[in-house]
């Protein structure tokens, strides 16, 4: 049986490109990524219009298997609702601060504290799902 994954990041280079490669791959049975936003559906907008710039990338059948949620990695359980999340096994972690020019605590609380959030997330999932495993595969630029 396919398995669902989670994207963080995916109005980021990397994770706008690696949602693309996940669906085109069709190794899962539907792919979630998180963008910060003020609704599920300004996110959603958010993500798909990079994913419609990239050259070669989905396609209106592949798009289907895409839901986008409002979520931030600063937040615990990333500020979603586990139970959406429930045959999720695999999390890709690339959401982060890149731009250097950011307070030193503004950094902290998305790279650290967020990847720490992901972690803890991957552990709840877990548990709620019967002890499966939930792999946490972590992209960073460090």
């Amino acid at each position: 049986m396919k398995h669902s994954a989670l994207v963080t990041g995916g109005t980021g280079l990397l994770g706008s490109w690696l949602i693309t490669a996940l669906m085109r791959s069709g190794q899962y049975k539907r792919v979630y990524a998180i963008a910060r936003s003020s609704s599920d559906s300004v996110a959603e907008a958010r993500v798909c219009s990079l994913l419609k710039a990239i050259p070669h990338g989905l396609t209106s059948k592949t798009f289907g298997n895409l839901t986008v949620f409002k979520g931030d990695v600063s937040q615990s359980n990333l500020g979603l609702d586990l139970d959406n999340l429930k045959e999720v096994r695999d999390v890709f972690h690339g959401a982060a601060v890149a731009d250097f020019s950011t307070s030193l605590d503004q950094i902290r609380l998305t790279n650290v504290n967020g990847t720490r959030n992901v972690f803890e997330m991957a552990r709840t999932l877990k548990r709620q799902n019967g002890e499966l495993p939930v792999r946490v595969h972590h992209i960073s630029t460090v």
